[in-house]
């Protein structure tokens, strides 16, 4: 019997869940695409459970999706932030199953290391749960 969700993320097989299909699609496009693309929206409007069904789905057509959040990384300096990033990026491929060791300490090794990293025959889809004061304060 499925329930009313109230607070975080809905799952459709325990949840009454709006499952937004062509909103879905739409985001597969844009990642087929190798589009990038941001959701702002408020709080408790479906944001999360918009990412999990869009991962679902590109799971099923071979993508590697991992999600990032940047929560309690204001205040931290640009070389922290960036290792801190680096291990939550770890952590996230190693729950996709993923192993690999990260590390760098600023948007250049971020890139160089993304880049040289084997990801078998799955693409890399990486979602960044930004903290909207985070990106309004720094450059990353």
């Amino acid at each position: 019997m499925r329930i009313f969700n109230t607070s975080g993320a809905c799952t459709p097989e325990a949840h009454y869940t709006v499952m937004r299909e062509a909103l879905v699609a739409y985001g597969e496009t844009l990642v087929e695409d190798g589009r990038f693309f941001t959701i702002f929206a408020p709080r408790q409007t479906g944001k999360t459970t918009y990412f999990q069904l869009l991962f679902r789905r590109l799971k099923q057509v071979g993508y590697t999706p991992v999600r990032v959040s940047l929560e309690g990384m204001k205040t931290l300096a640009r070389p922290k932030f960036y290792q801190t990033l680096g291990r939550r990026l770890a952590r996230g491929l190693i729950e996709q199953e993923i192993e690999v060791v990260l590390h760098f300490e600023d948007q250049i090794d971020l890139q160089n290391s993304l880049e040289k990293a084997q990801w078998g025959h799955s693409k890399l889809v990486l979602v960044i749960d930004p903290n909207p004061q985070i990106l309004s304060e720094r450059a990353l």
